[in-house]
């Protein structure tokens, strides 16, 4: 049962991962109608990936035993990176810095994702 919740957290935070990045792909391809229509829901996007992408994590440490450390570390700092992201919105120089945080956290979850897999690979 454990493993099917975590299996479900971690697809639902893929998925709301699709959507902040087609909000980022809408945005510079230029196409004003959709890049306004997930400016509205992007922000609870990224707050549902942060939600599962937790509770992933802490269903994840059963395994722990099981996956390299990196897979983890790769893990918990891209969780890191989209929590800080959404803080800080008062400065006037935030767009930019969460533009780069939300870069740096897209590059931890690729890598987490590309860990997990050739792990996974590697044991089965």
């Amino acid at each position: 049962m454990l493993h099917a919740v975590n299996h479900l957290c971690a697809c639902i935070a893929l998925l709301s991962l699709i959507v902040v990045l087609l909000k980022f792909i809408s945005r510079r391809l230029g196409l004003q109608a959709l890049d306004q229509r997930l400016l509205g829901i992007h922000r609870p996007a990224s707050h549902l990936l942060i939600v599962c992408g937790v509770i992933h994590g802490v269903l994840s440490f059963q395994y722990v035993t099981k996956y390299p450390p990196l897979v983890y570390l790769t893990g918990g700092l891209c969780l890191l990176r989209i929590c800080h992201t959404c803080k800080n919105q008062d400065n006037k120089r935030w767009l930019p810095t969460h533009r780069f945080w939300s870069a740096l956290a897209l590059l931890l979850l690729a890598a987490h994702l590309v860990c997990f897999v050739h792990s996974h690979m590697a044991l089965h």
